[in-house]
């Protein structure tokens, strides 16, 4: 492993600890680049500073949509797409526990992650610059990768093909996974990249 790169923590530039905050950010990444290392950030959904991220000494910035943690309708990516288009930010994929872990709700967070892959064929943010959040080492990415639920390795196969870019309109609803499609799948990373069409009996 080589470290190539600092992330700073901050999800905005917090103004309100003092006016100077915006001249440290800088500071800081001026000192990353003088040790020959890049600096990245991801700020949540319009944190402030999200638009000068470049100005800060940023080489490389992603948003958070903050969907899978909200009660926000699935609309609200559009406009997370435009502001990412906009200020030439990268997108960040944001996966939660509650979609990979067995309970109540665990479909509905399933679907919850699925409007963030939809939304990048739809919004046109699929194949972009990406950044995942999935909790800590190993992740939820990997926890899907093996699960033996057809439906949560799903999510590491649909991952899969929106980081290709090849993912294809639309991305099942939980319930309208077909019977045939109920069956153990490998427990392996995929290996190909072979684009799909994922039919559902719902609208997307």
């Amino acid at each position: 492993l080589r470290l190539c790169s600092f992330y700073q923590g901050c999800e905005s530039v917090p103004m309100a600890v003092s006016d100077e905050e915006e001249a440290l950010f800088a500071a800081v990444n001026c000192e990353a680049h003088a040790m020959g290392l890049k600096a990245s950030w991801i700020p949540c959904y319009l944190g402030t500073g999200f638009a000068r991220w470049k100005e800060l000494g940023f080489d490389a910035a992603y948003m958070q949509p903050n969907h899978m943690f909200n009660k926000y309708d699935a609309a609200m990516l559009g406009e997370f797409a435009q502001s990412c288009t906009r200020y030439g930010l990268g997108v960040e994929l944001e996966l939660n526990y509650t979609a990979v872990n067995p309970g109540e709700n665990r479909d509905s967070e399933i679907e919850r992650y699925y409007d963030y892959l939809r939304g990048g064929y739809y919004y046109g943010y699929i194949g972009c610059d990406t950044a995942t959040y999935q909790g800590a080492g190993p992740g939820y990415i990997y926890t899907a990768c093996y699960a033996e639920d057809p439906a949560v390795r799903a999510i590491y196969d649909n991952t899969y093909l929106f980081l290709k870019g090849t993912l294809m309109p639309g991305v099942p609803r939980v319930d309208a996974l077909r019977a045939a499609d109920r069956r153990q799948l490998p427990r392996r990373p995929v290996a190909g990249g072979r684009q799909r069409n994922l039919r559902a009996r719902h609208d997307v």
